[in-house]
C-alpha cells in the first residue's frame, strides 16, 4: 500500500499492455450473485486494458486520468464546502428571526441563543436522519448504477440532484420566505438523493479501478483523499473571505458554489470519457435483467399459487415484492461477504469485518462528530462564519499536508522494514490505520478535557490531521479481497456502511448536545472517544500477512 508516492498512473504507453497480465492475480473469485456469473479476472482485466489503449491518443483534458478526477472532486467538494459554511449561520438567523418576536437591538435580532441552539440540534438532527435514510439507500445504489451504465453517467446525475437540492434548501431559507421547520428540513434532505459525499467517492475510485493497475490504487485513493480534504480546507477557507469580502452577507458564497456545481456538470457532459468498457457494462446490465426477471418471474409463480385469492391476495404480493425490491438497495453489502478462499479458510472475512467496523468507528470520530462539534463553537465561543471557515479550512488542509508530504516518507520507511502485499492486509496498511486511530483519540481528548479553551479544538484539528491516512487505507485494503469484475458494488458497499453510520451517530450525537448544552455540551465527545479506543484494541486482533 502506498498513499503518498509519487507514481504517474496517467502516463501510458504500448508496451504496458504486453506485460501487466503477468503481475495480477489470474484466479477466479467466488460468485456472490449466483446469477451474475462474473466473468474470470483476468478478462475484466483484459477490458480494462483495451478500455486504457482507445484512449492513449486522446488530448490530456480528456484522457482518463487521476488528475481530471482530482479535478471533479475538487469541483464538488468546492460547491460542497462554499454551500455549508454559511447555511449553519444562515439557519441559525432564520431560527433566530423566527422566536424574536419582532424584538431588535441596532440591527441584530434578539432571541434566546439556549432555544436557538436546541431548535438548530432539532433541525440538524431530523435532516441528518432523514438524509440518511434516502443516503443509505442510494449509496449502495449508485456503485450498482455505476457497473450498468457508467461512471460518468452516475457523475451527471450526482451532479444535478446536489445543484437541485442546494438551491431548494436556499430558498427555503431566503429571508422573504417564510419559516417552516420542516419546508427547511425536507428541502435540506434533497441532497441525499445523490447518495452523499461518500457515493461520490466510491465513484471516484471506481472510476480509477478501470485505469490503474492494481497494485497503484493506493497511490490514487490516496491523491483523491488528499484533493478532497485540500479542497475542503481551500472551500471553508474561501468561502470565509467571499462573506468579508460581500460585507458580511452569506448568501454569496452560495453563489460561488452553484457555479462550481454547474461547471462540474458541464465537465461530465462534454469532457470526461467513460472508463468502463462497453462489454462490462453490457454483462452488468444483462446480470441485472436476469435477476429482475427471476424475481418477477417468482412473483408470478406466486400470484398463479396463492393461497389468498382475489384483490387482497395481490395486493400482499405485489407488496412483498416491491419490498425485496427496496431491500435489494443494500445488496452492495454481499460484495463485502468475502467467500472463502481456496483454502477454505474466513481469514479474509474476518479481516473486512474487522476492517469495516475500524472504519465506522472512524466516521463516528470525525465527520459525524462534526455538526455537534460546530454548533458547540458557535455557542461555547461565539464563532461566526468567518471562525468557522478557518477552523474546517485548518483541519482540511492540516490532513492534506499530511497525506501528500508526509505519507510518503512513512510508507517508504515502513517499507524497507515490512513487505508490501498486494492481495491481502499488511503490516504498512495495519500501523497506518493504528496511527490515525491514535490520533484521534488525543484529538478528542483535547477537547473533552479542555473545553473551556478555544485553543482545544485547535489541537483538535492538529491530531485530527494524522487520521488521514485511515480512509484510503482501509478502502485500498478492502478492495483486496473484493472480486475485480464488481469495484463499484464494493465501493458502493463501503460508501453504504458510511452512509448507515452518518445515520446513526449524527442524530445520536446532536440530540445529546442538546439536552446536554446547557450543562456540559461536550459531553457527545465521549461516545466517539469509547469508539476510536475500541478501533484500536480491533486492530490488534487483525492478522497480517
Amino acid at each position: 500500500m502506498q498513499l503518498g508516492a509519487s507514481h504517474s498512473d496517467e502516463e501510458i504507453d504500448e508496451s504496458h499492455y504486453t506485460n501487466r497480465e503477468g503481475t495480477v492475480e489470474a484466479a477466479l473469485l467466488e460468485s456472490f450473485f449466483d446469477e451474475s456469473h462474473p466473468m474470470p479476472v483476468s478478462a475484466e482485466l483484459k477490458r480494462i486494458q483495451e478500455n486504457q489503449a482507445r484512449h492513449i491518443h486522446l488530448p490530456w483534458y480528456q484522457k482518463p486520468s487521476t488528475f481530471l478526477i482530482c479535478l471533479l472532486i475538487m469541483l464538488i467538494a468546492l460547491a460542497e464546502t462554499l454551500y455549508m459554511t454559511p447555511i449553519i449561520i444562515i439557519t441559525k438567523d432564520k431560527v433566530c428571526e423566527s422566536i424574536s418576536n419582532g424584538q431588535i437591538k441596532g440591527e441584530e435580532t434578539i432571541c434566546d441563543p439556549i432555544k436557538v441552539q436546541t431548535i438548530l440540534s432539532e433541525i440538524s438532527s431530523m435532516t441528518i436522519i432523514i438524509s440518511g435514510v434516502i443516503s443509505t439507500f442510494m449509496a449502495g445504489k449508485m456503485g450498482e448504477l455505476s457497473d450498468r451504465f457508467g461512471r460518468v453517467h452516475v457523475f451527471i446525475y450526482i451532479g444535478l440532484i446536489r445543484l437541485l437540492g442546494n438551491a431548494a434548501h436556499v430558498y427555503a431559507l431566503w429571508p422573504s420566505t417564510t419559516y417552516y421547520k420542516w419546508f427547511i428540513i425536507l428541502a435540506g434532505s434533497l441532497n441525499s438523493f445523490s447518495g452523499g459525499m461518500y457515493a461520490i467517492i466510491a465513484n471516484a475510485n471506481s472510476y480509477l479501478s478501470d485505469i490503474v493497475e492494481p497494485e497503484n490504487r493506493s497511490v490514487s485513493f490516496g491523491k483523491v483523499t488528499s484533493a478532497l480534504f485540500a479542497t475542503m480546507g481551500v472551500g471553508f477557507l474561501l468561502a470565509s473571505n467571499i462573506v468579508t469580502l460581500f460585507h458580511g452577507n452569506n448568501f454569496a458564497p452560495i453563489y460561488f458554489a452553484i457555479s462550481c456545481s454547474s461547471l462540474f456538470i458541464l465537465l461530465c457532459l462534454f469532457f470526461i470519457k467513460e472508463t468502463r468498457h462497453e462489454d462490462s457494462l453490457r454483462d452488468s446490465q444483462e446480470a441485472f435483467g436476469r435477476r429482475m426477471d427471476k424475481h418477477f418471474e417468482r412473483l408470478m409463480a406466486d400470484i398463479e399459487s396463492a393461497e389468498r385469492p382475489g384483490l387482497a391476495g395481490k395486493i400482499y404480493l405485489y407488496g412483498h415484492y416491491y419490498t425485496n425490491q427496496a431491500l435489494h438497495l443494500l445488496s452492495p453489502l454481499k460484495t463485502l461477504w468475502i467467500p472463502r478462499d481456496s483454502n477454505g479458510s474466513l481469514r479474509g472475512r474476518h479481516t473486512v469485518i474487522l476492517l469495516l467496523v475500524i472504519d465506522i468507528a472512524y466516521v463516528c470520530s470525525t465527520t459525524a462528530c462534526m455538526p455537534p462539534l460546530i454548533l458547540l463553537t458557535t455557542y461555547k465561543y461565539n464563532w461566526q462564519t468567518v471562525e468557522i471557515g478557518y477552523f474546517v479550512s485548518f483541519s482540511g488542509i492540516s490532513k492534506a499536508v499530511v497525506l501528500l508530504l508526509l505519507s510518503p516518507y512513512i510508507v517508504a520507511w515502513l517499507k524497507k522494514i515490512y513487505t508490501a502485499c498486494t492481495d491481502k492486509v499488511d503490516n504498512i496498511d495495519m500501523i497506518c490505520i493504528r496511527i490515525s486511530m491514535v490520533a484521534i483519540v488525543f484529538g478528542i481528548s483535547a477537547i473533552i478535557f479542555k473545553t473551556e479553551s478555544e485553543s482545544s479544538v485547535i489541537g483538535f484539528a492538529l491530531f485530527q490531521a494524522f487520521s488521514a491516512f485511515l480512509s484510503p487505507t482501509i478502502q485500498s485494503t478492502v478492495i483486496k479481497y473484493c472480486p475485480k469484475d464488481r469495484t463499484g458494488q464494493c465501493f458502493g458497499g463501503m460508501a453504504l456502511v458510511r452512509s448507515l453510520t452518518m445515520l446513526v451517530f449524527p442524530p445520536l450525537l446532536l440530540k445529546i448536545y442538546g439536552a446536554t448544552v446547557a450543562g456540559s455540551p461536550e459531553v457527545f465527545l465521549w461516545i466517539p472517544m469509547i469508539a476510536s479506543i475500541i478501533s484500536v484494541v480491533l486492530s490488534l486482533m487483525i492478522k497480517t500477512h
